[in-house]
């Protein structure tokens, strides 16, 4: 799950997934609430959901 999200979040932010950290904040990449509800939409695109973006 870990290694899936990472490239959904470097895919995104168009940053390499090994500067990612697990344990930061999203904040800390950027996200901001336009970032987060676009980064939800391709979740739920990839993964076949409907998680809601809040």
């Amino acid at each position: 799950m870990l290694a899936a999200l990472s490239r959904v979040v470097s895919d995104h932010l168009k940053l390499d997934a090994a500067q990612l950290d697990p344990d930061a904040e999203f904040s800390e990449f950027g996200f901001d609430s336009i970032t987060l509800t676009s980064f939800g939409n391709e979740i739920n695109r990839r993964y076949g959901l409907a998680l809601a973006p809040t």
